[in-house]
């Protein structure tokens, strides 16, 4: 499935950067976009629109002064009505070449907790980040010369430091937490994108963690609003949901690749989560597609 995000030139394959107008959403509107997997790291601000922009299993409603949040490996379906105006930004990871992106902000600003998909701009800050993004299109689009890539890579690295920063602010003001909770919450989403497939249990990841299960059941509560071992579960089923629509792969095989060496015990937790069995989810998606 072609993405909405491909359509602008390329200077590499690591980066990918398109302005949203109504040129470029034109065939949006004709034939709206189904949902794919995603796999770059992609940042889009919405300057001005609406429409909706289904991540995983959760509709969202586009809004102006916003930034919205995909990940690697997300199945998405972007469908901006066509006037809507901002930016996209998608990269890979080895675009970037700083060690605080891979070690801190990464897992900062990406993750598969679908409540960090949204991030609200206020007002006083609308033009800062117009202007940035403005500087990263101009520099995208300007000609090859040497340092380009280089200046790039800063510009996009402001951009996500700007946006961690942001994160911060909101979801520690949202849920009246100081910031040793809101890192042990993004402690926990590193480790679980990390790890999700070996560890399903939440004895592992407090360990990891250095804290108590009840600690980390706290923090998690606090944020999410769910248990650590419902977050777990739904990770994985949110993964498994993925393989059996779009990998080829089998119930069983799906099952073996998450961690499960008995496919009647994977069956059950999927069901426990989905409330119907993967093969029925499987058969389903198929009908759709």
């Amino acid at each position: 499935m072609t993405s909405f995000l491909l359509q602008s030139h390329d200077i590499s394959s690591e980066i990918d950067i398109v302005s949203l107008n109504r040129t470029s959403l034109e065939y949006i509107t004709r034939k709206p976009i189904e949902p794919h997997r995603n796999n770059f790291q992609a940042i889009i601000w919405i300057k001005n629109g609406s429409g909706t922009h289904l991540i995983d299993d959760q509709l969202y409603t586009i809004e102006s002064n916003t930034f919205m949040l995909l990940s690697k490996g997300q199945v998405h379906a972007f469908n901006p009505a066509i006037d809507t105006s901002g930016w996209a930004v998608r990269f890979a990871d080895s675009f970037l070449d700083s060690p605080a992106y891979h070690s801190k902000y990464k897992y900062s600003l990406f993750s598969n907790i679908t409540v960090n998909s949204v991030l609200d701009v206020a007002e006083k800050d609308v033009a800062m980040f117009e202007l940035l993004m403005e500087q990263i299109q101009k520099e995208y689009d300007g000609e090859n010369k040497p340092g380009k890539t280089e200046v790039l890579q800063r510009l996009i690295e402001v951009l996500i430091i700007k946006l961690v920063h942001l994160k911060q602010m909101q979801f520690t003001n949202q849920f009246n937490a100081d910031l040793a909770s809101y890192q042990l919450f993004q402690q926990f989403n590193a480790h679980l994108d990390n790890h999700f497939k070996s560890d399903h249990d939440v004895a592992s990841y407090a360990e990891r963690l250095n804290v108590s299960p009840r600690k980390l059941s706290e923090n998690l509560k606090l944020f999410v609003g769910k248990p650590p071992s419902r977050i777990i579960l739904e990770r994985i089923i949110v993964e498994a949901k993925r393989y059996l629509r779009f990998s080829g792969m089998s119930v069983k095989e799906t099952g073996f690749a998450l961690g499960f060496n008995d496919p009647s015990y994977f069956s059950k937790v999927f069901k426990k989560v989905e409330g119907k069995t993967p093969k029925a989810f499987k058969d389903e998606m198929q009908k759709v597609t």
